[in-house]
């Protein structure tokens, strides 16, 4: 593997931790989450690794996104796209 695919590959993962924090921060319910994975091309390199998710494990990380990150704002509830980088 080159350096280029090696970023490149690096980049994707990083795009869709984003992505997958973002929903994972909101306010959806576990099954809303799931399904928006399925079909948000986002998370197409990913589909055969989202499947394997159970919607109990969703349901944790939310609950543990939701508490234990840090904002850019000091606001209790996290405004969408609001995450410190």
């Amino acid at each position: 593997m080159s350096e280029f695919d090696s970023e490149a590959e690096n980049k994707r993962m990083e795009e869709f931790q984003d992505a997958l924090v973002e929903l994972l921060a909101g306010s959806s319910s576990p099954c809303v989450i799931m399904e928006t994975m399925r079909i948000d091309d986002r998370f197409a390199e990913y589909r055969d690794y989202i499947e394997q998710f159970d919607p109990d494990m969703i349901e944790v990380a939310c609950e543990l996104v939701r508490s234990w990150s840090k904002w850019k704002n000091a606001a209790e509830t996290p405004p969408d796209g609001d995450l410190l980088q």
